[in-house]
């Protein structure tokens, strides 16, 4: 029986106790919980060395305005605050997406990406590109390879960049699943104090610091009380530490009980950003039609050539996406 009196498959207490609420809602319909997000990873990361940052006098921000801070410390020290892989153009809606989820909220976002009731013309979508301006302009030093070398360059490269002792830039965006690339490609570096990353930053205090990412929920199609205590099982901490501690070690739990010792250290940042998600949103771009996310990647790969253009830009990816959703 759920609070509000609704009959539900699963017993939401249960999934309250060990989720957050932006975590809870999204195995809940109606007012149902039919089940929960059994794994998840992030893509809300930015990886950075602790020991620029110790060297710049920085800590990891919490807000736009200090990361934005950050940058202009190291363009003011003659450094390259970011490198990019914009040549695989999905990285850049990532960056899109983790901007306008914390302007706008999770419904907006939704709204945007997956039933578009709000346009690609819309003022919240310029308002976006313009913050991500603000990393990406032509105009400025911000970029490793600048913009041709950005929209040139694959997203293991663009990491590497940051990473490698003749490094070309400083810090790095990109999901959890970065972590493991790095620690692969410089084993020589020991992850947390030579690489590590912080959860990409609020614009403000009323939308917080949703996390964008990917997972699999594990829902009940069937009202049979065995059904009912696997998931019960599978959301509590006990279920939770079993499959986060799992041998293939691929499996971050988003229960916020589980505790995070039982992690290597790069799967821990994972876990603690899902986890402690204020809200959990799955990636934009994979939640719209095949022909309008690749129109939105290009979109944002037109943009950093020409952000003057954005108008038009967007007036294309609009009418791409009204030709695409319904059809």
């Amino acid at each position: 029986m759920n609070a509000d009196g609704s009959a539900g498959l699963v017993d939401a207490s249960v999934v309250s106790d060990n989720y957050s609420a932006g975590i809870a809602q999204l195995g809940v319909v109606d007012g149902v919980t039919y089940g929960i997000l059994a794994k998840a990873n992030s893509k809300s990361t930015i990886w950075y060395s602790p020991a620029s940052f110790a060297e710049l006098g920085v800590e990891p921000p919490t807000t736009w305005d200090e990361l934005i801070a950050i940058q202009q410390a190291y363009l003011d020290a003659g450094q390259t605050p970011w490198s990019i892989g914009g040549a695989d153009s999905w990285t850049l809606t990532d960056w899109f997406e983790n901007i306008y989820v914390r302007q706008n909220g999770p419904e907006k976002y939704l709204q945007l990406f997956q039933t578009h009731e709000i346009p690609w013309t819309d003022p919240s979508v310029v308002a976006a590109l313009e913050a991500f301006q603000q990393i990406v302009d032509p105009a400025d030093t911000k970029l490793a390879g600048g913009v041709e070398g950005t929209l040139s360059t694959d997203f293991i490269t663009a990491a590497n960049m940051v990473f490698r002792p003749d490094n070309e830039a400083e810090m790095y965006y990109e999901g959890g699943f970065i972590g493991g690339i790095l620690a692969s490609n410089f084993p020589e570096l020991t992850p947390v104090d030579d690489f590590n990353a912080f959860l990409f930053p609020a614009f403000s205090e009323d939308q917080g610091a949703p996390v964008v990412g990917g997972g699999d929920l594990l829902a009940a199609f069937s009202d049979r009380p065995e059904v009912a205590q696997l998931i019960e099982w599978m959301a509590g901490t006990e279920g939770n530490t079993l499959w986060a501690t799992a041998p293939a070690g691929a499996v971050v739990s988003p229960n916020m009980n589980v505790d995070l010792a039982v992690y290597s250290p790069l799967a821990a940042i994972d876990a603690g950003q899902v986890a402690g998600a204020s809200a959990f949103v799955f990636d934009g771009s994979d939640l719209m039609p095949s022909a309008a996310s690749d129109a939105f990647g290009t979109a944002l790969q037109d943009f950093i050539a020409s952000p003057s253009d954005m108008e038009s830009i967007l007036q294309d990816l609009e009418d791409t996406a009204a030709a695409s959703y319904g059809s």
